[in-house]
């Protein structure tokens, strides 16, 4: 889980590096044909997507790093159960129990919304 914390913070700081500035510069820049505008848009867009899902993880795992240090880790943060260790080797920021967060998807479900594993 460090590697991959690691590993997320890295790609997020070059992100923020190569991208500080852009914003600015491609209001300057005109698009050549709508073509080219729809790709350009398609190409954030996707930027943004990924970035979202990369903080996402790495805000799951630096819980999942404070409730081993509050010694929590692998309990249900809904019904405190234990979570199965099969779970946790495919999922090891895993916070609730499958039953939980089968319930808590259900409940919060929309069209964007990605169940986890």
């Amino acid at each position: 889980m460090l590697a991959r914390q690691g590993e997320l913070s890295e790609v997020l700081n070059n992100y923020i590096a190569d991208h500080e500035g852009r914003q600015t510069i491609d209001s300057f820049i005109e698009v050549a044909d709508v073509g080219e505008k729809s790709v350009d848009d398609f190409l954030k867009d996707l930027d943004i997507a990924v970035i979202t899902q990369e903080v996402k993880e790495l805000r799951a795992i630096n819980a999942a790093l404070r409730r081993m240090s509050e010694g929590e880790y692998g309990a249900c943060i809904d019904c405190g159960n234990e979570i199965a260790a099969a779970r946790l080797d495919v999922n090891p920021a895993a916070e609730r129990c499958i039953d939980c967060q089968t319930r808590f998807e259900k409940e919060h479900a929309t069209k964007d919304f990605n169940p986890s594993l």
